[in-house]
C-alpha cells in the first residue's frame, strides 16, 4: 500500500499511523500488508490475463545498465548555455 521508497526507514507501524491520521480511518500494519498483497496479486492476475508470463518479470537486456556512449565534442558536463555564467 505504500511505496518502499517514499520514506526510507519508515516502519509499517509508522505508515499505518500516518494513514490513520490522514484518512481518519483505523489502519494497522497487518492491514497494510494485506492490502499490498492484494494489489500485487491483482497486478499479476491482470498481467497473466493479458498474456504476460514469468519470463516478462525481468527487464530486457537493453534496459540493463551500460556505459553511455561518449558524445563527440563534449569535454565538460557544465552548462555553456547563454545566461549560465559560463562561456
Amino acid at each position: 500500500m505504500a511505496c518502499k521508497f517514499a520514506f526510507f526507514g519508515a516502519s509499517l507501524e509508522e505508515y499505518a499511523e500516518l494513514l490513520s491520521g490522514v484518512t481518519g480511518e483505523p489502519a494497522s500494519p497487518q492491514g497494510l500488508k494485506e492490502t499490498g498483497e492484494r494489489i500485487y496479486l491483482t497486478e499479476r492476475f491482470y498481467n497473466a490475463r493479458n498474456g504476460f508470463t514469468r519470463a516478462d518479470d525481468d527487464l530486457p537486456t537493453a534496459s540493463s545498465p551500460r556505459p553511455a556512449p561518449q558524445a563527440r565534442g563534449s569535454t565538460s558536463p557544465r552548462s555553456t548555455a547563454p545566461g549560465s555564467g559560463r562561456s
